[in-house]
């Protein structure tokens, strides 16, 4: 969900930018445009590492072997997990938006049962399409006791974020390249993703692990 909300509002400043600017390669609309693009990829490779890395950080530290975040990159680099975290989240973000457009509840109660994609294919070692299975699993059951509020108290910097996005297109318009109208939300956004995904990342960790059955139920050579 933390790769949805931080990445939608650099993509709709493009897409606005594209369809509305007269002169898109003019000075003035190219720096903020080439900006965004650099966010946008930047976002996105640090969200897919980082949030493998830190929940095999939360695992490393309750197992009593801590393993540094250089470390934990490493280990998904020698396991080819770059490209399964990728698909997780490609897969999760399509469902959540399709659950979005049809109406919003829906797309709010699959953000929420599959929350723990990451986790599900780090330490579970799931294949994507079974994780979003095993996290829709774990989350089901505590749904309307506890999972809803959890899952709410991550969103409120990403909420932050929206409302901050909202504020400047209201002031500027939606549509405006200006660099006082795209560049404090695309800094704002990358400062958000930064501070909150270590926190995002260890919180779903510790909750897969405590209701997928503890370490033991884990990949064992995360240990080693």
């Amino acid at each position: 969900m933390a790769a949805i909300i931080s990445l939608a509002p650099l993509a709709l400043g493009l897409l606005s930018m594209a369809r509305d600017s007269k002169d898109l390669m003019s000075p003035r609309n190219l720096f903020p445009g080439l900006l965004q693009l650099v966010l946008i990829i930047v976002t996105v490779l640090y969200i897919i590492y980082m949030l493998g890395a830190y929940t095999l950080l939360a695992a490393g530290s309750l197992s009593g072997h801590p393993m540094r975040w250089t470390a934990a990159i490493s280990w998904l680099r020698e396991r080819e997990m770059f490209s399964g975290v990728l698909l997780v989240v490609v897969l999760q973000a399509l469902t959540v938006l399709g659950g979005l457009l049809l109406l919003v509840v829906p797309g709010i109660i699959f953000a929420v049962l599959f929350m723990l994609v990451i986790p599900a294919r780090v330490l579970g070692d799931h294949s994507s399409r079974r994780a979003l299975s095993e996290s829709a699993r774990i989350v089901r059951p505590v749904l309307f006791r506890g999972a809803l509020s959890f899952a709410g108290l991550l969103f409120i910097p990403w909420a932050i974020l929206l409302i901050v996005q909202v504020i400047f297109g209201v002031i500027y318009g939606a549509a405006s390249t200006t660099p006082v109208r795209v560049l404090p939300p695309a800094l704002f956004t990358y400062l958000v993703t930064v501070l909150w995904v270590p926190i995002d990342g260890v919180a779903h960790a510790l909750l897969y692990i405590e209701r997928s059955g503890g370490l033991s139920a884990q990949r064992p050579d995360i240990f080693l």
